[in-house]
């Protein structure tokens, strides 16, 4: 089952395959799929040079219990069913972030060489393109599912999130294996996320107050813009070139969707414990390995190298180093 959810998680980025109809394959009852087929107009799209295919890491068993457990349950809801699984891969796309900053840490690590961090700073930009991507098609089912005009922070979201996917689309311009160009900023990047995460909270705050009682998505939302914050968090100390601060970062996430997980999937949702478990379980041991390992080799790996990566990458930090 690990490698069928590794292969089938990345297809569902966008939204341009049904998403019940993977997870009938995985033993969920499946729904109608014909309401969840194609993108929704408007949504937006991964940048081209992205790669929204799933990051092998230390993540992939709590990412691909919460694919395959925990979204299968949501398959059954009906009409929101598709909507929660959609939010739920945002927040597995969030995880890939995790380990991809700790792969990439790792590299710098056995090559001391600057440009290894920068090429990870490039492929945390693809993976925040796919992710808003993702949201993008979540926040316009979800308008199709509440009164019209009820959500009027939607707009102003929709653009923030093109404005954001534009700063990291200038971050892949050379690609994925060459680094982000001397004219990226990650400052802006980091505040740009600020700013939509902000807004997300606004719109899903509209949105709950229209959602009819007991509908599995507004549970979720705490999850979704926690993680947000974390990984804004993450970059911002990447671009500070502080390696406790990203060692602390990476644990933030795991920690806070795990125990969001618990209070949201099992309280709120009342999802079975075999649905919750193997998530919850997974996610708390990578965190305990993460914890110790990230916080073991960070700080000493930008202290040593501080001087080096500041001459490397400065331009593209944003003035926060």
């Amino acid at each position: 089952m690990l490698s069928f959810t590794k292969t089938l998680r990345p297809m569902l980025v966008g939204a341009v395959v049904a998403v019940p109809m993977i997870l009938a394959g995985c033993g969920s009852s499946g729904t109608d799929t014909a309401a969840t087929t194609g993108s929704p107009q408007n949504a937006i799209a991964p940048s081209p040079l992205a790669s929204c295919a799933n990051v092998a890491g230390q993540l992939d068993v709590a990412q691909d219990a919460l694919f395959s457990t925990v979204a299968a349950q949501l398959a059954s809801v009906p009409q929101a069913g598709p909507t929660a699984q959609r939010l739920v891969i945002s927040i597995v796309q969030l995880l890939d972030v995790v380990d991809i900053v700790a792969l990439g840490v790792q590299d710098l690590g056995a090559t001391r060489d600057p440009m290894a961090l920068n090429r990870t700073i490039a492929q945390v930009t693809g993976l925040l393109s796919c992710f808003v991507s993702t949201l993008s098609v979540s926040l316009l089912d979800m308008q199709g599912q509440v009164p019209a005009g009820s959500v009027p922070g939607l707009a102003n979201l929709m653009a923030q999130l093109n404005t954001l996917n534009t700063l990291l689309g200038g971050g892949l311009a050379g690609g994925l294996g060459t680094g982000v160009p001397a004219n990226f900023d990650l400052g802006m990047v980091t505040a740009q996320l600020n700013s939509v995460t902000s807004q997300v909270q606004v719109v899903f705050a509209q949105i709950s107050a229209q959602l009819p009682a007991g509908t599995p998505i507004s549970p979720l939302f705490p999850m979704l813009t926690i993680g947000m914050a974390d990984v804004s968090l993450v970059i911002n100390r990447i671009a500070a070139l502080d390696g406790n601060g990203i060692a602390d970062a990476l644990t933030f996430v795991v920690s806070d969707v795990a125990t969001r997980m618990t209070v949201t999937l099992a309280t709120q949702l009342h999802l079975p414990a075999s649905a919750v478990s193997p998530a919850a379980g997974a996610l708390n041991t990578a965190l305990i390995t993460i914890n110790t390992s990230a916080h073991a080799l960070f700080g000493p790996l930008f202290q040593v190298l501080n001087a080096a990566l500041g001459t490397v990458l400065g331009p593209i930090l944003g003035g926060i180093v």
